[in-house]
């Protein structure tokens, strides 16, 4: 008797649905105005939600790298006083001298792709998301570079360091 009742309001609602069907799929056009009101709404509160999201992280990227760029571009200076203090010693700082300034170039360089990054993801909005997937993952790929960028200058500057220490 169960296996009845349950073929049988299998069997209802199969026809119930196919009777009713078109109803039941409501388009845009077919909603109520304020269905439609509460949809477009909800709409524009995800897009500032995104957009501040989006900002919110820019804005972080962008306070990182200036904080990386000044704390390295210190670290250059300190070592550039040092190094003027060991030449006047008697030092041959000339292996140092080359270093320091591959790390004063690698800085810019890294500057430059940070500043680029952070570019690339204020331009990133989320009134057409689907279409601006390819920005964010550029803008993405864009601060990777960046973050590699300033991890080679602090190689550098302590490529500098030691030739420096190991001055004549």
């Amino acid at each position: 008797m169960n296996k009845q009742i349950l073929v049988g309001a299998a069997l209802s609602l199969a026809v119930f649905t196919q009777s009713v069907g078109s109803v039941l799929a409501i388009t845009p056009g077919q909603m109520p105005p304020a269905a439609q009101r509460r949809q477009e709404v909800g709409q524009a509160r995800m897009q500032e939600k995104v957009t501040s999201v989006v900002a919110r992280i820019a804005g972080r990227v962008e306070e990182r790298f200036n904080n990386h760029e000044a704390r390295l571009q210190d670290w250059i200076d300190r070592a550039s006083s040092r190094m003027t203090e060991m030449e006047a010693k008697g030092k041959d700082m000339s292996n140092a001298k080359k270093a320091l300034d591959t790390a004063k170039t690698s800085l810019n360089a890294a500057s430059q792709l940070g500043d680029e990054a952070v570019a690339k993801l204020k331009v990133v909005t989320a009134e057409n998301w689907t279409g601006q997937k390819s920005d964010a993952q550029a803008a993405r790929e864009a601060v990777r570079k960046a973050q590699v960028a300033y991890a080679q200058v602090v190689k550098d500057v302590q490529l500098v360091l030691k030739e420096m220490k190991n001055a004549q």
